[in-house]
């Protein structure tokens, strides 16, 4: 619930703002920022947060199309009690932008050359992504006095979802006697048939958390405890169809016809609820430092026409960490996670198994002065039940058993003079299944090595009011796989970006380039720090 609230109003200056941005693919984009007092005496505050974008993707007759209107209002009517509502409606207008390629022709050049990056191989009539979401957002906080404070917040959405998709057959990779020249239909390498998607769903939720935060000493020992429940509740009718349109269509030369939709089924309707306890203490000893969590998790998933499943788990974290006088903390920590999985069609088979997960890890801050930093860490961590693509094509996940990733990362943050700033970052992941049927494959678009360097420079030139900014760096992105034991790779990319810029107390103005060679990647959130976001509760 903690990203609404950055829309919440911050204090009582009355404030206007307001941001054009331009881009490729036609990206034109309108922002609007308002916030103020309602009333003289700052009891009421408002905010308005606005956005409206035009924009088309890398993809053609792929749209990326956006609306929001974000209002909010706060009530305070003491210094210690405060009341915000956050009101929420998105429209977004998205293609459907998987261009769905084979290797031959994006990996690599076939006997027909390269695929252009921008091909769709759907239908410009029927490929569609559009959502539309409603929510209303409750956050209040009651401070008893500066060492207890009551916080709960409370939020109901609504979204409605249409997905449709034609999308090419390039999943059959064996060849055989039916398809001698798979993933391709002829001899010349060129045509695939394709396959057609369509889900129209709708889903509630209510999510609620009510905390008690607390501090207080035992002798030389202090205490920060965060304790609570949270409660989510959601409700998911679903319709799919899916089918084939056995028509060649060729990757190099498309011809656009239109598909046949496939037909939609009875409504999936899926409801799950879950209720969570946690207690948190962050304790103070000296230089020492604890934070120790542990929350238990109470979930019961039901499907319209079937028996319910519920399930339980206890779940924690516990850290220790010393800070030096010279800036230096090392820290250790061992985490485990429980995360159920929503949603109709999500997995084959029917429900998912929750992803459950454990981590240790190692590594320390050092902060010897406010103008550098290094934060490293080294971790092991170990997730069963991830959520897979599955490799037949059909658009649903399967669960494999096992996944093991063993990494670390280091960052160095510096700022020589107050105008010239240096981040430095390098990460590597070595991601593998260890049980299923690809035991000992690396994890699919993980990349092993991933490295970035960007310096940004300010400064002002006589007589021309205001301070510009230029900025430089470079980003590689080893080799990736594809999740099988004959590993297919994503070869390494390096990538350059700059940044041009000038501001001064109410303008600002910056054009940012991103160098962008031919590659194919797929960007996925990296599973330590998912395990990190639910080993332990977020106070936000």
């Amino acid at each position: 619930m903690g990203p609404s609230a950055s829309a919440a109003p911050a204090d009582g200056r009355r404030r206007q703002g307001a941001r054009l941005r331009f881009g490729n693919y036609g990206w034109k984009e309108a922002f609007t920022d308002s916030t103020g007092r309602l009333t003289e005496d700052g009891q009421f505050l408002y905010r308005v947060v606005g956005v409206g974008r035009l924009a088309d993707a890398q993809t053609d007759f792929v749209a990326n199309d956006r609306y929001v209107i974000n209002p909010s209002v706060m009530w305070r009517p003491s210094a210690d009690t405060s009341w915000t509502l956050i009101g929420l409606h998105q429209k977004d207008a998205f293609g459907a932008s998987d261009a769905f390629l084979p290797r031959e022709g994006s990996l690599y050049a076939g006997p027909n050359g390269f695929i252009p990056l921008s091909r769709f191989t759907g239908d410009p009539n029927f490929n569609r992504y559009e959502t539309e979401t409603s929510s209303i957002t409750s956050l209040s906080e009651h401070r008893f006095d500066d060492s207890l404070i009551l916080r709960q917040n409370l939020r109901y959405s609504h979204i409605d979802g249409t997905y449709q998709s034609a999308y090419g057959n390039v999943y059959t990779l064996t060849p055989s006697a039916d398809r001698p020249n798979a993933p391709f239909l002829d001899p010349a390498r060129r045509m695939v048939d394709r396959f057609t998607y369509r889900v129209s769903s709708i889903k509630n939720r209510i999510t609620s958390d009510t905390n008690l935060q607390g501090r207080f000493d035992t002798g030389p020992v202090s205490h920060t405890v965060l304790g609570g429940v949270d409660f989510r509740q959601q409700w998911d009718s679903t319709r799919t169809g899916f089918g084939t349109d056995a028509r060649p269509f060729d990757l190099y030369a498309p011809v656009y016809v239109g598909v046949t939709p496939p037909d939609l089924g009875v409504p999936t309707a899926i409801s799950q609820s879950q209720t969570g306890l946690y207690l948190q203490d962050q304790i103070k000893f000296g230089q020492w430092i604890v934070l120790a969590t542990m929350r238990h998790d109470w979930v019961n998933s039901a499907t319209r026409g079937a028996e319910s499943v519920a399930g339980e788990a206890t779940t924690g974290r516990i850290g220790l960490m010393y800070a030096f006088e010279n800036g230096l903390t090392p820290y250790v920590s061992y985490a485990t996670s429980f995360t159920p999985i929503f949603g109709a069609n999500v997995c084959a088979g029917g429900a998912c198994r929750p992803i459950e997960g454990e981590q240790i890890e190692g590594g320390f801050k050092y902060n010897p002065t406010p103008w550098f930093a290094v934060n490293a860490a080294i971790y092991d961590t170990v997730e069963r039940n991830r959520l897979t693509p599955d490799p037949s094509g059909l658009p649903i996940s399967i669960q494999t058993g096992k996944v093991k990733i063993q990494g670390g990362d280091i960052e160095a943050i510096a700022t020589i003079n107050n105008d010239t700033n240096i981040i430095a970052s390098y990460a590597y992941t070595n991601a593998r299944y260890a049980a299923g049927d690809n035991a000992g494959a690396r994890v699919e678009t993980q990349p092993l090595h991933l490295a970035s360097l960007w310096v940004t420079h300010r400064f002002t030139l006589a007589e021309v009011p205001g301070s510009f900014l230029v900025g430089g760096g470079v980003r590689h992105i080893g080799e990736s796989f594809d999740g099988s034991l004959n590993s297919f790779n994503t070869p390494a990319v390096t990538l350059a970006d700059a940044l041009v810029g000038w501001e001064d107390a109410h303008w600002r103005a910056a054009q940012r380039l991103q160098h962008r060679r031919h590659a194919v990647s797929l960007d996925l959130p990296c599973p330590r720090r998912l395990l990190r976001r639910h080993a332990a509760h977020d106070p936000r």
